[in-house]
């Protein structure tokens, strides 16, 4: 049995990968801030096994417990691979450092940052006995490597997320069942996160025309093309350790 566990499952490449991936051979287990319900039956119908978690990952102190729960329902005898895909996030709040609350900053550092280092912490923790094929794959962003005004969090919290897949595959490396890890950029890709960035003041973001542009222009990618795209990587006996890789849709 595979297991997939993947974090902001109802919409946008999140909602997509689910979709993708579900299938009798696979249990997803879908961790989201929302009511899942409806996004289960939907998933069932495509033949997976779905368990869903209602959690906040910006309280950071549950995530043991999440992982706890989510590992209680993953078992050495018959786990064949299980791949964690650490893609929620956030933009908010969006302009210069200084601007807005303490404790929104805060938030965003959470989400994006602290909630994707503990919950790879717990899984490496929980597979160490394990000896199965283990994948860590995080949606990462060109913020990573861009300092956009207005993006400080973003931006530096991508960067952290790519330098930490690094140090775990290092340290992985030498280990007789490691864990794989990855990072994975999509681009610009039409998703909710999009349209709240053509929403914003340009004294908030300055690069706002840019984005406004992408868009008239139809330069962003389909969430389902990522999506599919970033399922090769869980379902393939190929896995780019250590890389981060970016969609490109030629």
């Amino acid at each position: 049995m595979n297991h997939i566990i993947i974090t902001g499952p109802t919409k946008g490449i999140g909602y997509h990968l689910a979709k993708k991936l579900a299938d009798r051979g696979t249990v997803l287990h879908l961790v989201a801030r929302s009511e899942m319900d409806d996004l289960k039956d939907e998933l069932a119908r495509e033949g997976g096994e779905v368990y869903a978690y209602r959690a906040d990952l910006t309280q950071t102190e549950n995530i043991g417990i999440l992982m706890d729960r989510i590992f209680g329902r993953i078992k050495p005898g018959d786990t064949r691979k299980v791949v964690l895909i650490s893609n929620a996030g956030t933009l908010s709040p969006m302009g210069p450092l200084g601007k807005y609350d303490i404790a929104d900053y805060r938030t965003n550092l959470e989400l994006n940052f602290v909630a994707p280092a503990l919950l790879s912490h717990a899984f490496v923790q929980h597979l160490n006995r394990f000896d199965c094929d283990k994948r860590i794959i995080y949606i990462s962003s060109g913020a990573a490597n861009h300092p956009y005004p207005g993006w400080s969090h973003y931006c530096s919290t991508k960067a952290g997320t790519d330098m930490l897949m690094k140090c775990i595959a290092v340290e992985q490396d030498d280990l007789e069942s490691p864990v794989q890890v990855m990072a994975y950029n999509p681009g610009r890709t039409e998703t909710d996160m999009q349209a709240e960035i053509r929403k914003q003041k340009y004294e908030d973001f300055p690069a706002v025309e840019s984005f406004i542009r992408a868009k008239e222009k139809g330069n962003l990618n389909p969430p389902a093309d990522v999506a599919a795209h970033i399922a090769g990587f869980v379902t393939s006996d190929r896995f780019p350790v250590g890389e981060i890789v970016k969609f490109n849709p030629a």
